[in-house]
């Protein structure tokens, strides 16, 4: 039996003989996630954790391991590895299961913990094997970018079932800070955006506002990163978040999977993204301005996007050969992230055009975020025109076009665009996003829902 090895378990699985997992690991703050992937755990499949560098699944992992220690499960049942671990990274996964099993001799089902999985060589291979042998093991598995980049997905089909953990919501991040859940979750009970469910009045969104706004104001400049969100210096917050999240993904995870020559280049890409984010993105002029071939320039933004840096959507169509001939529109994953790229600070709060794209990127991230979980579809809409809509849903049934206009005076003329998708497509419900307009207006059968940003985005 490796003594090294032992030692590192015993690093690592400190509950072994605590029975707890140390607050500093699992954090006070629960979110949401953890209880849905807590769900799915009786089933006989492979949970993977996806996202972001820093963005908080390590954290929640040892979530899952305090709630599985609360419902009773042997402390020592529970075996978790980080995979960036030098020693752990230099034995075969059957091995350390098998060494472990000889050391502890589990009494029930094991609950195996695969931290930063990517830095397991043919990780998706060797999670089949342990999976296919049967042997009364539970895998959960979490990994960055990487993972996204080189799996190997038809080697886990029926096999395992991904959950993507995102910079926190506006909702997770106002619970975050010590706002009252139960108004929170009061106000999320009476709003059904999909639904255009709102049973809700001025009265009681007065009462909310003014405590509020401060964290919305701080989300929009900072973003949704948890890492960062005790820093109260914005130089530093930007730094460790250049630091973390972009440089280790583009120069590390990037570099180290696709062997790039040029990272800088990447690196470029995501600048110009960030200050051209929420706009159509024409590539042929792009790959001219950074001085790559065309080829080039979609396969770096391809990793951009599996990197969970970026998002795109096309501009919607009933036919699905003209939709994949449009450009695309782009958005940074993160406000953070954004105003970082584009030296940018509390002073942007008094901006106007800059404000507007940060504001569409925000509320973009939001429902492409809610699509995902509904598997329905996300575009944006502009005909030969220019008239335009910044985000349309596609529910499969229905369309749901939304258009985001953050100022607190709305005239006809900013719904020109959302009235024409609406007469076209035949959609009768739409929804516009304002700084602190909250009201119903109709046109004909048509009606369209005015709805302050933070309202928005702490409705479910």
């Amino acid at each position: 039996m490796d003594e090294e090895l032992i030692k590192t378990f015993l690093r690592q699985n400190v509950w072994w003989s605590t029975k707890k997992v140390p607050i500093e690991l699992k954090q006070e703050f629960i979110r949401p996630k953890v209880n849905e992937i807590l769900e799915y755990l009786e089933l006989d499949r492979i949970i993977i954790l996806l996202g972001a560098r820093r963005v908080g699944k390590t954290t929640i992992m040892h979530q899952l391991i305090d709630r599985l220690i609360m419902k009773n499960i042997n402390p020592e049942n529970i075996l978790y590895l980080r995979l960036d671990d030098p020693i752990i990274n230099k034995f075969p996964l059957t091995e350390i299961i098998e060494t472990y099993r000889h050391y502890k001799m589990p009494d029930s089902t094991i609950y195996l913990l695969l931290d930063e999985v990517q830095h397991m060589p043919e990780w998706d291979l060797w999670l089949k094997t342990v999976f296919d042998q049967k042997e009364n093991i539970k895998i959960i598995a979490s990994g960055s970018a990487a993972v996204q980049l080189k799996k190997q997905s038809e080697s886990l089909y029926g096999r395992s079932l991904e959950f993507m953990i995102h910079p926190f919501s506006f909702f997770e991040f106002v619970l975050y800070m010590q706002e009252d859940k139960n108004k929170i979750m009061e106000l999320r009970e009476k709003i059904n955006l999909i639904e255009f469910d709102f049973n809700v009045n001025a009265a009681e969104l007065i009462e909310l506002e003014n405590r509020i706004l401060p964290h919305l104001n701080r989300y929009l400049v900072r973003g949704g990163f948890p890492e960062i969100f005790n820093i109260q210096n914005l130089t530093k917050l930007f730094y460790v978040l250049h630091d973390d999240v972009m440089n280790k993904a583009i120069y590390h995870d990037i570099v180290t999977l696709f062997k790039i020559k040029e990272p800088q280049m990447v690196e470029s890409l995501l600048i110009y993204l960030a200050a051209n984010s929420a706009k159509i993105l024409n590539k042929d002029e792009l790959s001219k301005d950074l001085g790559l071939t065309k080829p080039t320039t979609y396969t770096y933004l391809d990793y951009l996007r599996r990197s969970f840096l970026s998002r795109s959507a096309r501009n919607y169509s009933k036919s699905v050969k003209k939709m994949l001939r449009t450009r695309e529109k782009w958005y940074v994953t993160d406000s953070g992230i954004m105003n970082m790229l584009n030296y940018k600070d509390d002073t942007l709060l008094s901006e106007g055009t800059y404000l507007g794209y940060l504001i569409e990127t925000i509320v973009f991230n939001h429902f492409s975020t809610f699509a995902e979980m509904q598997n329905f579809k996300i575009f944006y809409w502009r005909d030969k025109s220019k008239s335009e809509v910044d985000i349309v849903i596609d529910m499969q049934k229905r369309l749901i076009p939304i258009e985001v206009k953050y100022q607190s005076k709305i005239n006809n003329a900013d719904l020109r665009g959302i009235l024409k998708f609406m007469d076209k497509f035949s959609v009768n419900k739409g929804i516009l996003v304002t700084r602190n307009v909250f009201k119903k207006k109709c046109f004909g059968e048509k009606e369209i829902i005015s709805i302050p940003l933070w309202v928005l985005l702490l409705s479910s």
